[in-house]
């Protein structure tokens, strides 16, 4: 099982909320402090065809967290003291033929939160 030796502020996302002024805005739950570990994704030279109706999506950062972490689109994270924003739904690994890692890898983009 790959070991989770590092601490991350996970905030869940919550949907609207409203600022000082009252006005509606979009809200996140306090960082609970998540076991989990990271690194920069590897820049390998790419073939990729350019080809109209695909979006294409950077990942900054993998992240990887216990299968039991509560993860979806749009949480933030923060490592290091900088923000990320999970990128779609984490990826499961738990459902295999012969493995379960009980591991989940999550995708990462940097964000500046201001």
């Amino acid at each position: 099982m790959i070991p989770l030796p590092f601490t991350a502020g996970l905030r869940a996302f919550i949907g609207s909320a409203e600022d000082d002024l009252g006005n509606p805005t979009e809200g996140w739950g306090t960082a609970v402090e998540t076991s989990a570990v990271w690194w920069t994704p590897s820049s390998v030279a790419t073939s990729e065809q350019k080809m109209a109706g695909h979006d294409r999506v950077v990942v900054d950062l993998v992240m990887v967290v216990d299968s039991a972490t509560a993860v979806g689109p749009r949480d933030r994270v923060v490592i290091d003291g900088r923000d990320f924003e999970v990128i779609g739904y984490p990826e499961d690994f738990d459902h295999g033929p012969w493995w379960q890692p009980g591991r989940k890898p999550v995708n990462l983009r940097r964000i500046e939160v201001g």
